[in-house]
């Protein structure tokens, strides 16, 4: 009897045991109210300061955000993602969907493109071999913005991890330059075109100028992508600390500028041969459907 008793109290003090031991262990933060005080302190101090002096960043609310983010910024949002349970943020299938359709797109074309030329129904010229470099650079941009899905692109950052983030810094550095090259290989593949179908000397030493003109901005672009952080390590690796070390140019600027110059080189590009195809001896009808088929091949 004695030995029943015993077990009986046993199993009623055995919650408390545990209790105990679950109150003395160290546990991770489970609910909002438990999560470490810091984000919400790092918080506040971003609202106190309306302005702050670039020159002197130890006066504004970032002195020691390069501090917190890990390990304190980011286990709140995971912890309040969690207990306010939305969904992870993961758009990577609809990514890669997206750049391996582009990439189709651009495989069919040159592949085509290639065998109107290998049957001579048009001859081989620089805007065909401009334009399979470019397809080239872009199946790059493709391929890398694919492998950039598996290191973090399109999901949220606070769940990723210190080398993930690096990796994908590393990736997009290649994506920017492979868009960059692309873009001006495409520009000059039609620049090319347009010096092969038109005789008029003034219209080529214009098409001529603006050749130029699309690679000396290329080059700038280039150059200033190079050396937008240095030391040059800094590209990948200088997201971790705040504020920046070393040289840091204006990026937004430098995007601006490259973005600006494409958009006017486009519609430049757009308006030159409609100037040609104007003084054609034709109909007005055929002569408006000719500059929609230049239009639409341009776009």
């Amino acid at each position: 009897m004695k030995l029943f008793a015993i077990l009986r109290l046993f199993i009623l003090i055995l919650p408390s045991i545990f209790q105990q031991v679950s109150a003395s262990s160290p546990t991770t933060a489970q609910r909002l109210e438990d999560a470490s005080q810091c984000a919400p302190a790092v918080s506040a101090q971003h609202a106190r300061y309306e302005t702050y002096s670039v020159e002197n960043p130890q006066d504004g609310p970032y002195k020691d955000q390069a501090t917190h983010i890990h390990g304190c910024l980011t286990d709140f949002l995971k912890l309040e993602q969690t207990n306010c349970g939305r969904p992870e943020l993961d758009n990577d299938h609809n990514i890669r969907g997206i750049n391996y359709t582009i990439l189709g797109i651009a495989v069919f074309s040159i592949v085509l493109r290639t065998v109107t030329k290998s049957y001579r129904f048009s001859q081989w010229g620089a805007d065909d071999y401009l334009i399979i470099a470019a397809s080239l650079f872009t199946g790059v941009q493709c391929i890398i913005m694919g492998l950039m899905t598996f290191a973090g692109l399109g999901r949220n950052i606070w769940t990723l991890d210190d080398s993930t983030i690096t990796t994908f810094h590393i990736y997009l550095l290649v994506v920017q330059y492979a868009y960059v090259l692309s873009l001006c290989l495409i520009k000059l593949s039609i620049l090319y075109f347009f010096l092969r179908t038109f005789p008029d000397p003034t219209f080529r030493l214009i098409i001529k100028c603006t050749i130029a003109f699309n690679i000396v901005t290329t080059i700038i672009v280039t150059i200033c992508g190079a050396l937008q952080r240095q030391p040059i390590h800094l590209l990948w690796d200088g997201w971790k600390e705040y504020p920046p070390r070393g040289i840091t140019l204006n990026i937004p600027a430098i995007i601006f500028f490259h973005a600006g110059v494409n958009i006017a080189l486009d519609v430049w590009m757009f308006a030159l041969p409609l100037t040609q195809l104007y003084s054609l001896g034709l109909q007005p009808k055929k002569k408006a459907g000719v500059m929609v088929i230049f239009g639409v091949g341009i776009l």
